[in-house]
Parts: structure tokens; sequence; C-alpha cells
């Protein structure tokens, strides 16, 4: 999803909290800046499909912080409904406009997908 084409696994990783044991791991990379992104999550319920558009502004980059090389800016207009649905912090992003092939995804599996 980069522009260059490719990401780089520096270590596994984890978290704040977990440090860098084996117990997670980490990708690193630029998202192209203006591309529109269809963003999902399945919650925790397992019985729940969140997704939602938006527009990639930036990726910012983080000396310093192997728990977090970097973090992407998103401007998505459906925001406070994305995050008042969502159930963790971490989205699966895809380029292009998606909502309804993960629509019908949602409905052949039976999932209550959640188009915001």
């Amino acid at each position: 999803m980069t522009p260059e084409g490719k990401v780089a696994l520096h270590d596994w990783g984890g978290t704040w909290e977990i440090k860098r044991d084996g117990r997670g791991c980490g990708i690193d990379g630029a998202l192209a800046a203006g591309e529109t992104v269809t963003m999902i999550q399945l919650k925790f319920d397992s019985t729940t499909l969140v997704v939602a558009e938006g527009r990639v502004c930036e990726t910012t980059r983080h000396r310093r912080m192997p728990h977090c090389e970097s973090t992407v800016l998103l401007q998505v207009p459906a925001l406070e409904q994305f995050v008042e649905n969502i159930s963790r912090e971490h989205s699966v992003l895809v380029y292009g406009s998606h909502s309804d092939d993960y629509r019908t995804l949602g409905r052949v599996l039976g999932l209550d997908c959640r188009i915001l």
C-alpha cells in the first residue's frame, strides 16, 4: 500500500506496554497521500463489521519511538460514528472506495455490517 510498493518489518514488535519480545509485530510504511481508503474493523463481538471511507493526508515518522514508527493522518467524514462503533484502535485499510464490497461480504458471512 505504500507509494514505493513495499513496507518494512523491522522487528517483531509490540506496544508501549508490551516491549519488542516476539509477542507481536509492527509493519512500517508510508501510505500514498491523497488516496481514498476504506477502513474496516471486525468488532470484538465477531458479529459486527464497521466500515468507513476516508482519504490519506500524510504519514508521520516517529523517531525514538520503537513501539510506533509511523502514524497516518486520515480525513474521515464519519469519524465520530466510526470511533463510537469500533472496539479497538487498529483498523484495516485498503485503497479505494469499497463499502459496497464489504456490505456484500457482511451479508455473505452473516455479519451486521455498519457502513458509516
